[in-house]
């Protein structure tokens, strides 16, 4: 099952089971998610049987003597070296190893560390079994609000990239006639490397800890901790981080809604905000607030026909979901509060987080260090990735002016 079938099985699931959710059917929608649960279990050992899988393929027998008369039968044919690099990150044997660092500082057999054919360093640094890595990937899909919306690529650092080669695009033709080539230029962006570092808090409490159990645990952390600091690069600009960051951007002509300080949000803004979309760029665009905006300027408003603008209903995993003008609401406490926002302030926005690239070299290192503070052994977990706007057509904000003199 690849990700994408996954995720469109899940979805059709949960779908199936908001459906019974409104219909008043709650033991039935219990066993649909219970299904999701199954589902997300399954996928998990799926992934990680898949990864094991990969670095056994190659391990073939073939003849090595193939112009001889007495052809035998030769030992196992050696890998390519990303393809031995894989099996060995991926074995249990590592993996045991790697916790055993981790959890009781046992220093990593000699094979493991700084081989020429796996580091390139003289630095004490551990990389992380990539079945690992494929996990804690995974788990940040699940806790991200925005991340997940993202779209996620793997091009190396400084390379040009075309735009049309990350969003792809159809046309028909006609019976037996193929695609005309297409010399109008479509953009293109450059990913750099930006280092993302996240300490990470393992329990030394425990006696004996099973190698799935810290797996589950490692990889929870590091998911939680990387997910967030994506996110609020997303949208804060940082030296150090993304390149793109969604509130430091201009939106299109247009696109920018005004409202003035001391005011309150009013249906017509609202309007305004929805109106400033292009039809193009309808689908999958979301709104971005706080929730304190939310429940302090949006709901209770009422349109012109005396309708609610904004409605909750009880999703699928018990959680609320909240809509303004049919748009999903997901809360952002990145953008700033409307009670005592200032002029230019960013209080609210629309974007299609799916027109968001991060990408990343799908390799993350692990590395001890001393808190010169405390003397406590302390680890983290560093990854080199990068965002950017592959399209900002979608992006609607409102921001905050000065009331005009003499109002």
């Amino acid at each position: 099952m690849t990700r994408e079938q996954y995720l469109a099985k899940r979805s059709a699931i949960l779908n199936e089971a908001d459906s019974l959710i409104n219909d008043g059917k709650f033991d039935d929608a219990e066993k649909k998610m219970a299904e999701v649960r199954e589902l997300d279990n399954k996928y998990d050992a799926e992934a990680k049987a898949r990864a094991n899988a990969e670095a056994l393929k190659n391990s073939v027998k073939v003849l090595d003597a193939p112009h001889s008369s007495t052809a035998k039968m030769s030992d196992d044919v050696k890998l390519p070296e990303a393809a031995e690099k894989e099996k060995m990150l991926n074995s249990v044997e590592y993996r045991t190893a790697f916790m055993n660092n981790v959890l009781y500082q046992t220093p990593m057999p000699t094979k493991y560390t700084n081989a020429p054919a796996y580091t390139t360093t003289s630095d004490v640094t551990t990389i992380i079994p990539t079945v690992l890595v494929r996990e804690i990937y995974r788990k940040a899909d699940v806790y991200g609000k925005f991340l997940a919306r993202a779209k996620h690529t793997y091009f190396p650092a400084g390379v040009t990239i075309p735009t049309s080669t990350i969003d792809l695009t159809a046309e028909w033709v006609a019976e037996r006639s193929g695609t005309d080539d297409q010399e109008a230029t479509t953009g293109s962006v450059v990913f750099t490397h930006k280092k993302l570092r996240c300490v990470v808090s393992v329990s030394l409490e425990a006696d004996v800890m099973t190698l799935d159990t810290f797996e589950a645990l490692i990889t929870d952390e590091i998911a939680k901790a990387m997910t967030k600091a994506k996110e609020k690069a997303m949208f804060i600009t940082d030296a150090n981080g993304l390149t793109d960051a969604i509130l430091a951007q201009t939106p299109p002509t247009g696109q920018l809604i005004e409202i003035t300080e001391g005011t309150n949000i009013t249906y017509q803004h609202l309007v305004a905000m929805e109106a400033a979309i292009p039809e193009e760029y309808e689908d999958g665009a979301i709104w971005f607030m706080p929730k304190a905006t939310f429940y302090t300027q949006i709901v209770g408003m009422l349109d012109d026909n005396g309708q609610p603008v904004a409605r909750t209903d009880h999703g699928t995993d018990g959680k609320p979901a909240r809509y303004i003008l049919g748009r999903p609401v997901e809360f952002c406490n990145y953008v700033d509060k409307f009670a005592g926002a200032a002029e230019d302030d960013i209080v609210a926005g629309i974007f299609n987080f799916g027109h968001y690239v991060v990408n990343g070299n799908m390799k993350m290192t692990f590395k001890k260090y001393v808190d010169e503070a405390t003397d406590d052994i302390k680890h983290k977990a560093l990854e080199l990735c990068d965002g950017r706007i592959l399209d900002n057509g979608s992006l609607v904000l409102m921001q905050v002016v000065a009331e005009e003199e003499g109002t």
